[in-house]
């Protein structure tokens, strides 16, 4: 409809308010806008409040629908493994890989690889142009602040695996570590799904979700240099740094361990005081860690030095972790 200017006029609806109960009141949708923005019975709206108090209502269930559509990758190779992942990040529920030509069996394995590391993401169909993967994973029923609290755990508990490692040169616990980061990886991918999904819904604050995706990211790059020190002690066999200066290493590694915790403590309860004690002692742990690359067992040798500059650089990670920590809001 359009007004006497030829200007089209939005529409505009009146409805009666009901009351429901004791504290909650009702208005009835207008169908027409019901069916044009695709909402279905059992869908949820996300209604702000605008500055002047009026209401701002947007249908979540269609913007959901939006990214449940099918992905196809056309372009095989190098880029593929990033293309799953980010589709998989994005909230799509159905990712279609096609190709002109039949799929290698590199590609073939590139794929089963990437899927092992998402987490409900299964192949349910495979020909010879075509791999569909099926996202089963229910973001309703995840909890961002416990997958963060779960990746947190294993990183700390990656770090005492590798302290071990370091201390004892075994191979074997530093390949155990380097397992140990698949899990840490998985629920990375898992979280940032997750808040995505949390953002739509509006279920916890924008600033929040912010935070935790960032916070996943430091525990993340944490786990990645953990196996960075693993690799360095699983490739060099019984061939290993002097023998003091090794327990001086494992020594420092372990003593992130409660410093991991408490930084990712100060964090999820929004203590300030907490956050700002354990950056201290985290400084002066990473002073220590300073000190140690001038000890003559470490100097000499570039593995010690590489693993206490990796030691360091998780510090900082953690330093990161408590620094953006801030007060718990005002209800």
């Amino acid at each position: 409809e359009r007004n006497g200017y030829g200007v089209r006029m939005r529409p505009v609806y009146r409805r009666t308010l009901t009351s429901i109960g004791r504290r909650s009141y009702a208005v009835v949708l207008p169908k027409e806008w019901v069916s044009k923005v695709g909402l279905n019975p059992g869908d949820s709206i996300l209604i702000e409040v605008q500055h002047d108090n009026s209401l701002l209502l947007r249908p979540i269930a269609s913007e959901h629908r939006a990214t449940q559509q099918a992905v196809k990758v056309i372009r095989t190779g190098a880029t593929l493994r990033r293309e799953i992942t980010a589709a998989y990040l994005a909230g799509y529920d159905r990712i279609v890989l096609r190709s002109d030509a039949p799929l290698s069996s590199a590609d073939r394995e590139v794929v089963r690889r990437t899927v092992r590391g998402l987490t409900g993401a299964e192949v349910v169909s495979e020909s010879n142009n075509e791999i569909e993967i099926q996202i089963l994973l229910d973001t309703s029923a995840v909890e961002p602040e416990k997958v963060a609290s779960r990746q947190n755990a294993l990183v700390a508990n990656n770090i005492e695996i590798v302290a071990d490692a370091i201390d004892e040169w075994s191979g074997d616990r530093a390949r155990v570590a380097m397992m140990m980061d698949e899990e840490i990886d998985r629920h990375y991918f898992t979280l940032v799904r997750a808040v995505r999904a949390y953002a739509r819904s509006g279920r916890l604050p924008t600033v929040r979700l912010l935070d935790l995706r960032l916070v996943a990211k430091f525990l993340e790059d944490i786990g990645d240099r953990l196996v960075r020190i693993s690799e360095l002690i699983a490739s060099n066999g019984t061939s290993k740094p002097p023998g003091e200066a090794l327990s001086s290493v494992a020594e420092k590694a372990r003593a992130l361990v409660p410093t991991q915790n408490r930084a990712f403590e100060s964090f999820m309860r929004y203590e300030v005081e907490l956050a700002e004690e354990v950056i201290s002692e985290i400084s002066v742990l990473i002073d220590s860690l300073s000190s140690l690359e001038r000890m003559e067992g470490v100097q000499v040798d570039k593995r010690a030095q590489a693993i206490v500059n990796e030691l360091k650089r998780i510090a900082e990670n953690q330093i990161d972790i408590a620094d953006i920590t801030t007060p718990l809001p005002e209800p």
